[in-house]
């Protein structure tokens, strides 16, 4: 059921929030700060370095009206209030990292929890075996990494074991078909105690 909540679709839909909202902050307070200048001094625009000319009245009755409309379609009534609106959904993004780091470090827990309960020892090692030999190749792991003698097929349960790792994102490979260890994998040595 926790896999519902992490599916590829829904942490890019997440992704793609939240830079929209990191975006859209900034592109807002400009929008508060021209505003406020518009509003206060009629016949003044100021910039951080110099002060410009007077502007046609056309040109400044048109910038009133688009603030007033946006105010308006914000139902706010002034550039006060769209910045407390501005800083409420500010925090109410912040909460909301804040539950989902919550979720995932939860998940990662059961996760872990999880393969710890139903990994053997031999695939424990095996990952300690890829933190210890980053960008190896599958080969090189198959001739080098020992399991016990008492395995009496060790080219099918190496087979087994690195499949294992690979699918559960635990070892990840690179553009020259080298194996390492993931960041999860990496997690999850530390979560067992294998690596501080």
């Amino acid at each position: 059921m926790i896999n519902i909540f992490f599916t590829p679709t829904s942490v890019a839909i997440i992704i793609l929030g939240a830079i929209f909202l990191f975006i859209t902050k900034s592109s807002l307070n400009r929008l508060i700060e021209k505003g406020v200048l518009v509003i206060t001094n009629r016949w003044f625009r100021f910039n951080s370095t110099k002060q410009e000319p007077q502007k046609k009245r056309g040109n400044e009755k048109e910038e009133i009206k688009q603030t007033r409309i946006l105010y308006k379609s914000l139902n706010i009534k002034g550039a006060s209030e769209l910045k407390l609106l501005i800083d409420e959904k500010n925090k109410n993004l912040y909460e909301s990292k804040t539950r989902e780091n919550t979720l995932f470090q939860l998940w990662k827990n059961y996760m872990f929890s999880y393969f710890n309960l139903f990994f053997v020892l031999n695939t424990k090692v095996a990952l300690l075996w890829f933190y210890n030999n980053p960008s190896s190749s599958k080969e090189m792991f198959n001739l080098t990494y020992n399991l016990p003698p008492q395995i009496t097929n060790q080219v099918l349960e190496k087979e087994i074991i690195f499949n294992v790792l690979l699918r559960n994102g635990l070892i990840e490979k690179d553009a020259k078909w080298l194996y390492s260890t993931s960041n999860m994998g990496h997690d999850f040595l530390t979560f067992i105690g294998f690596i501080k």
